[in-house]
């Protein structure tokens, strides 16, 4: 003696024990909370949370717990010992809840790529509200659990961001060195509440920062034409509207009398022109599965097309049956005997073509 002593508070526990006390239901994904049934308790408990005197309180409760220094019915500890708490380091996050995973991946992607340049000290001294210091910022980006991570230094403190298992969108503050040039924090744990005003204005400035992202520069669809690499690092390809099969596929999948009922492999199999394998429509349907167009009915073995999935498909469909085929042959039945000479001309129109698609396809879209 005297000997220091760390003591760790979990915001995210408390609340947890909060909710579970009062019987409120709730489901979490890891530490962070997707789902609450009373969402006014929540917010009253979040801004409840535990101050510096609270917290000082349980750590003297916890220390005569585990360190009594009693023989018999007389204490040999002194009333002079005692501990003085300091604050050693604090996080602090927000989040932004998104009811589509795959929606916050295409988004959060597009988020890397135009906000990587907080990192530079002229923005951060901004974010974390204190002067500049040239040489001791700095930003890196890596991976945690298969999901990129932005981080960005000012001293020894941090702010970063990430998507928290495609529910959230996470921006977080650490506080390691509240001496930070020209905001300079007290380290007693009474000042705890003081911390948690400060954290949560770097979040709110980070997020004001996000949001200046253009939200032409993303597509909500975007998942449907890329890979998905689940969590056992299998790679489950992009449905792929030039392969007849899988067109083939789509069309039978909006026939009416799957809608109620849903449908099962074997049915499917009976649809096509030429009978296929099974192995090959479950490796197509697999492709829809993964991307939520459909989902298995609970306690069936049928399946069924979602709400998002008729949309994609009736979109698609029309898209390639109305704009596609017939723009593409009358383009390439002027221009086959040019193409040799005119591979650049070529090439340009059906460029033009592909944008004037897309854009008829987001127009499609946003009617369904």
């Amino acid at each position: 003696m005297p000997f220091p002593c760390r003591f760790f508070c979990n915001g995210h526990y408390i609340l947890q024990q909060q909710l579970e006390k009062e019987g409120v239901d709730y489901k979490m994904h890891d530490n962070s909370f997707v789902k609450v049934s009373d969402e006014e308790y929540f917010k009253k408990l979040v801004s409840s949370l535990p101050e510096g005197e609270w917290i000082a309180g349980r750590i003297t409760n916890w220390m005569n717990v585990f360190f009594r220094f009693h023989k018999g019915s007389r204490s040999t500890c002194s009333k002079l010992l005692s501990h003085n708490w300091f604050i050693g380091q604090t996080e602090l996050c927000s989040n932004l809840i998104f009811k589509s995973p795959r929606y916050l991946d295409s988004l959060f992607g597009h988020l890397l790529a135009e906000q990587h340049v907080i990192g530079y000290p002229d923005n951060l001294h901004t974010i974390f509200d204190a002067k500049r210091v040239y040489k001791q910022t700095s930003t890196r980006l890596y991976r945690v659990k298969k999901q990129a991570t932005i981080k960005h230094w000012h001293k020894s403190n941090s702010i970063k961001m990430y998507n928290k298992g495609g529910w959230l969108l996470r921006v977080e503050t650490t506080i390691n060195s509240p001496e930070l040039p020209g905001r300079k924090l007290k380290k007693a744990v009474w000042n705890l509440q003081t911390y948690g005003w400060y954290s949560h204005g770097c979040n709110n400035r980070y997020f004001e920062a996000l949001s200046k992202t253009d939200p032409h520069l993303f597509d909500d669809t975007g998942f449907l034409n890329k890979p998905i690499i689940k969590e056992n690092g299998q790679r489950v390809a992009a449905p792929d509207l030039r392969n007849e099969f899988q067109v083939e596929l789509l069309r039978i999948l909006l026939r009416p009398k799957y809608v109620t009922f849903g449908f099962r492999t074997n049915d499917l199999q009976k649809e096509f022109n030429q009978i296929p394998k099974t192995a090959k429509i479950r490796y197509e349907l697999n492709k829809l599965k993964e991307r939520g167009l459909v989902k298995k009915m609970d306690k069936s073995n049928y399946y069924v097309v979602t709400k998002q999935g008729w949309v994609w498909l009736w979109s698609v469909l029309l898209q390639k049956d109305i704009f596609v085929n017939p723009l593409l042959s009358t383009g390439f039945k002027h221009e086959m005997r040019k193409i040799a000479n005119q591979t650049q001309k070529s090439t340009t129109r059906i460029r033009q073509i592909n944008t004037l698609l897309n854009q008829m396809y987001q127009d499609f879209r946003i009617v369904a």
